[in-house]
C-alpha cells in the first residue's frame, strides 16, 4: 500500500481505546511513536510525510491485540 505520507487507520472498535502506532524502518529502527486514545469511531490517521521514502513497518497495538503492516513511501 503505497502512500505520499499520511496513513489513514480503521481499528474497527466499538468503544473508545488506548492505542499504540509504532513505525520502524526496514532496517529495525524506530523512527515514529504514538500513543493515544481513539474514539469509538476506531479511525486514526498518522502523517510519515516528514520521513525518507521508503519501506516502514508500522505496528499497532490495541490491548492484547497487534498487527504489523508494511507501508511504502513515496
Amino acid at each position: 500500500n503505497p502512500t505520499n505520507g499520511v496513513i489513514m487507520i480503521d481499528l474497527n472498535q466499538q468503544h473508545e481505546q488506548d492505542i499504540e502506532v509504532v513505525v520502524f524502518s526496514i532496517a529495525g529502527k524506530k523512527v515514529l511513536e504514538r500513543k493515544e486514545i481513539t474514539s469509538a469511531q476506531g479511525k486514526m490517521s498518522i502523517d510519515l510525510s516528514h520521513l525518507p521514502d521508503a519501506t516502514y513497518m508500522v505496528r499497532i497495538l490495541s490491548g492484547s491485540e497487534s498487527v504489523i503492516k508494511r507501508v511504502v513511501l513515496y
